[in-house]
């Protein structure tokens, strides 16, 4: 009877344990502040953002009237050169239309489009990407103006929509 005790005794203390482990939050919420100097974004950084929204909120013309929605994903891979004052990296904005007029607001969209640098249609899914890469190009002086950290430096954030925020984590 004492062993079986014991056993209980132990389940019990690793069941304790368990919830103990399981209930704990080690992620902190995080807290932004501005960015003050380069040398805070040194470094490689990677995120992506999605946002679905109608079609009249682009403000392109023709599209103000179609029932449709455009789901964009922003996407970065930024490597900040603080020394140097530089940075390089990739960047891409994809558009996927969808709803009842999708079909009327993506050809509008490619339309509009079609000659402007580094875009890409892709008529089976009715997306269009913007592509840009950027080698070893001069920060602007105000490019940290409305970006900013976390308390521990490892990820940076910049506004993009009413309550919507592109994070890049650094790598």
């Amino acid at each position: 009877m004492k062993r079986n005790t014991i056993s209980k005794g132990v389940l019990a203390f690793m069941l304790v344990l368990a919830l103990i482990f399981i209930g704990c939050d080690e992620d902190e919420p995080d807290v932004w502040s501005p960015v003050t100097s380069l040398s805070q974004l040194n470094g490689r950084w990677v995120g992506s953002y999605s946002q679905t929204m109608s079609v009249a909120e682009l403000s392109y013309p023709g599209l103000e009237s179609l029932n449709a929605n455009v789901t964009m994903t922003y996407s970065g891979d930024i490597t900040f050169n603080a020394s140097a004052q530089t940075f390089s990296g990739t960047e891409s904005q994809t558009m996927s239309f969808g709803g009842n007029d999708g079909q009327i607001a993506y050809n509008t969209f490619k339309l509009l489009v079609q000659s402007a640098p580094n875009v890409t249609a892709n008529d089976s899914n009715r997306s269009i990407i913007i592509s840009v890469t950027t080698s070893n190009h001069a920060i602007p002086v105000d490019y940290f103006e409305d970006l900013e950290i976390n308390q521990n430096g490892s990820k940076i954030r910049r506004q993009i929509g009413e309550e919507e925020y592109m994070v890049l984590e650094k790598r």
